[in-house]
């Protein structure tokens, strides 16, 4: 039932980008057609529900099953806890996905997968198919350790996981929304404008506005930006058509960005915990 409707939720993203698609002035213009550059998100895409679903499947079961607290034990005594175990548990994977998102900026073989996404140097709902699959089982497994460690219910995993795939394509749209209501709700979700900020080529963008669902993370930790205005997105030592599908996912395993073989040198996974790059 999910399938069907987040495939609904991409196409109807998708007609609305048709209409009402930025162009770099922040102006509403008819969506770039880009033929080749669809074709290889969505090859992303693909390689990515294929692979995912399963690892998230067992890593949840199997941390849900050796959790080593019980909240299931706290709702049977008192179902009325739900109130407030559903929105913490959600705030608490979200605070673990933005911390994740933030060590995939610091930490150097984390960024060589991460890179992938970054490398689109335009940005429509495609843009949240393009993550490295070991990128993407990296959060998996960390979010596993916190379900073990707090014992949150799969229900609410699943919850999750569905809140989290719909918020990705909608924060990677690219739709304009209307300044005013824009504001208020990029006080409770992340917005596209909100997001756009992290895609633009520039290091101190593309260092902020880390957040998965909630914002507060950033506003919390100063890692907010809203320069709204600037509109160049990508990486400035690397561009994205020279890339192909194939060579983007091999890269990160010899240990490599792109950046760094464009400057002829190899260094180890994990030459430093914090990347310059």
């Amino acid at each position: 039932m999910f399938i069907v409707f987040f495939i609904s939720w991409v196409f109807f993203l998708f007609i609305l980008e048709f209409k009402l698609s930025i162009d770099n002035n922040n102006e509403v213009k008819s969506l770039h057609l880009n033929k080749s550059r669809w074709i290889k998100n969505i090859t992303f895409g693909i390689v990515n529900r294929i692979i995912e679903p399963f690892t998230l499947i067992i890593v949840s079961l199997l941390a849900v099953k050796y959790s080593i607290f019980n909240q299931y034990a706290l709702i049977e005594s008192n179902k009325l806890l739900l109130i407030i175990l559903i929105p913490l548990n959600l705030l608490i994977l979200d605070f673990v996905s933005y911390w994740y998102h933030v060590l995939c900026h610091k930490i150097d073989f984390f960024w060589n997968l991460h890179e992938l996404h970054h490398l689109d140097n335009r940005i429509d709902c495609t843009t949240g198919f393009r993550i490295h699959i070991l990128e993407l089982l990296g959060a998996t497994l960390l979010r596993g350790l916190v379900i073990i460690c707090l014992g949150i219910p799969l229900e609410i995993v699943i919850l999750f996981e569905m809140i989290l795939q719909v918020e990705g394509m909608f924060h990677h749209s690219n739709i304009k929304i209307n300044p005013k209501f824009d504001k208020i709700l990029r006080k409770i979700i992340i917005t596209p404008n909100f997001h756009r900020v992290h895609h633009y080529n520039q290091h101190k963008y593309y260092n902020s506005n880390y957040g998965f669902i909630f914002p507060y993370w950033d506003y919390i930790f100063n890692t907010y930006n809203d320069n709204f205005k600037k509109n160049e997105f990508g990486l400035k030592y690397a561009e994205d058509k020279k890339y192909g599908a194939i060579k983007q996912l091999l890269l990160p395993l010899y240990g490599r960005s792109i950046l760094e073989r464009k400057r002829k040198r190899k260094k180890p996974l994990l030459k430093s915990f914090f990347s310059k790059v």
